[in-house]
């Protein structure tokens, strides 16, 4: 049996219990300074297994482990066994070392997804902010922020002023499926750019564009739920509970799902889908726990709708540890909350978070973001999406 090495006292920074709701388990973050893989949490004589660091390999401090209530309350005292493979802040005195350390469960510290939210000190720090004014309305901002850990997290955000510039569905083509040489289904995908090419060809003056809906990405490319360009559906079977952006007819912005706003089918000129309304009325609202995705970091796009009718539009870089670590569902609300957000939607992320800004000295786009596929994070390939934002000059 491998010897397993004591961590010293204080080596966990992290400690965090979470109640999920509708079940009598609880989640149980655990961080460490220095990256890990293959944990376990020892609970009495039970193992369980971690959610994080195994999908999305850079992410760097988190674990997560989903146990049951009763089980904690009868076996209090709980042993992390993980394995070094990355060192930052040297905890482990070498890579490749199983370590264990003891920490201790209270139900008094269990906290909400409302209270984790409020805690500041699990805040991202700005270092550095450059604003680029790219149209009266349309603000373009770079921030490099740090984490608590001191790791490194890109930031690109563009604040639109609604009434003075707007948003359209970027589709490859007109969006509609089509019967591939093989007899099949199949749904057009183009990078962000060439949708962004596309629409100023028509005549749309297309200042930015990002990335929008998740789409069957190993299937016929069909987007996740509502996409809505022109004022029409392109896709005939959205999930009513799958929650949008989009903009009414009348050009107001909203974040919402079509089930609790029937109201809005018909009515809307554009929407494309996301995964989780992450904020709403500025409280955190699906913070997805305990799944693995909405707890690693990863690069991530998401949209914020603020009172004065601005809206947000924000890429988050990561997978690149010596750049950028990349943002949680959590951290994505905390800096659009900061921006001004009161609701908030989550996008598709991953390698095809992608930011375009239009350089008229050129008279073509400039990638601004560095995009990050798993396999080869450091190859800032631009994925083929079905569907995107433009947001253009009114």
């Amino acid at each position: 049996m491998t010897a397993l090495f004591k961590l010293p006292e204080g080596a966990v920074c992290d400690l965090r219990f979470m109640p999920i709701d509708g079940t009598e388990d609880v989640a149980v973050f655990i961080s460490l300074p220095d990256k890990t893989e293959d944990s376990v949490l020892l609970v009495g004589d039970k193992e369980y297994t971690s959610y994080l660091n195994s999908e999305e390999p850079y992410d760097k401090y988190a674990d997560c482990f989903v146990v049951p209530r009763a089980a904690l309350l009868a076996n209090p005292l709980l042993r992390l066994e993980t394995t070094s493979v990355f060192l930052k802040k040297q905890v482990f005195p070498a890579v490749g070392v199983r370590g264990t350390v003891t920490v201790k469960y209270e139900k008094s510290l269990e906290k909400t997804a409302e209270q984790f939210f409020r805690e500041a000190d699990y805040a991202i720090t700005p270092i550095f902010s450059r604003d680029v004014d790219l149209a009266d309305g349309l603000t373009y901002r770079r921030i490099s922020c740090k984490d608590k850990n001191e790791a490194p997290v890109e930031l690109f955000i563009l604040i639109a002023d609604s009434k003075k510039i707007g948003f359209a569905t970027g589709l490859a083509g007109d969006g509609a499926p089509f019967t591939n040489a093989e007899g099949k289904t199949e749904y057009p995908i183009s990078t962000v750019v060439e949708k962004a090419e596309q629409a100023r060809a028509a005549g749309i003056p297309v200042l930015a564009a990002t990335n929008a809906d998740f789409f069957d990405i190993f299937g016929d490319f069909h987007p996740a739920g509502l996409c809505v360009a022109r004022g029409k559906p392109t896709y005939e079977a959205p999930d009513l509970d799958r929650p949008f952006f989009g903009v009414l007819k009348d050009g107001t912005p909203v974040i919402a799902t079509l089930g609790e706003h029937p109201e809005y089918e018909g009515n809307l000129e554009m929407a494309v889908s996301g995964s989780h309304i992450v904020l709403r009325d500025g409280a955190p609202y699906d913070l997805g726990f305990p799944e693995e995705f909405s707890t690693c970091r990863a690069p991530r796009t998401t949209v914020g709708l603020c009172p004065d009718g601005r809206v947000l539009l924000m890429v988050s870089d990561g997978r690149i540890p010596s750049y950028s670590q990349g943002t949680t569902l959590v951290d994505g609300l905390r800096i659009m909350h900061a921006l001004g957000a009161r609701d908030v939607i989550n996008l598709d992320g991953g390698g095809s978070s992608t930011l375009f800004i239009y350089n008229a000295e050129r008279d073509g786009f400039t990638l601004e973001n560095r995009p990050a596929d798993l396999d080869r994070p450091n190859d800032c390939l631009i994925r083929p999406i079905y569907n995107g934002i433009l947001v253009y000059k009114k």
